[in-house]
């Protein structure tokens, strides 16, 4: 489970026009459990980007990021 503080890196791909590149390095911002523990993804998950294409307003689910190191 992730934490706000968390050392992320992401594990997906997605639109590079608008997310940074697989394997970039982030902090989690906001989490939102789901709380449905048959549900895929468990967690919510805003991250502010050490890239350019860095957008406030961005989630990801948990199962898209891979976690470095807790807070």
């Amino acid at each position: 489970m992730f934490n706000v503080g968390d050392l992320v890196k992401l594990n997906a791909g997605f639109n590079q026009e608008r997310h940074p590149p697989m394997f970039t390095y982030g902090f989690v911002t906001g989490v939102e459990n789901l709380g449905d523990p048959e549900r895929y993804c468990k967690q919510l998950i805003k991250v502010e980007w050490a890239h350019p294409r860095n957008n406030d307003e961005q989630t990801y689910m948990d199962h898209c990021l891979e976690l470095v190191a807790k807070l």
